[in-house]
């Protein structure tokens, strides 16, 4: 009688399983322009960094704004494209942005 059980309940079991297609919610070519990889592009951020310390238990918030830049495209040993990325900060919405940016790739 336990073997019948067992059979039904794993019977029952892979019955109630179904694979539905998943449609998603949105267009998936969305994404695509959300950091337009074009030359001399940039994108400034308002940027409020907040820093938590476990050990005495404060918060330190920072904010400043930032700039990024796509520079130029440049293509490394093994032959990938790369984009080189100009990150410039400054303190305030007044001052002038940093001369040394940082350059990511």
């Amino acid at each position: 009688m336990n073997r019948f059980l067992y059979i039904l309940s794993l019977l029952i079991l892979l019955s109630a399983c179904k694979k539905d297609d998943v449609v998603p919610a949105y267009d998936i070519n969305v994404d695509k322009e959300y950091f337009p990889l074009k030359i001399n592009s940039y994108l400034d951020y308002e940027v409020e960094k907040i820093t938590w310390n476990d050990f005495d238990n404060s918060v330190d918030t920072t904010q400043y704004f930032l700039r990024e830049i796509i520079e130029s495209i440049v293509e490394n040993y093994s032959s990938d494209t790369l984009f080189r990325l100009e990150r410039f900060i400054k303190s305030d919405i007044d001052s002038n942005w940093n001369d040394f940016p940082r350059i990511w790739y």
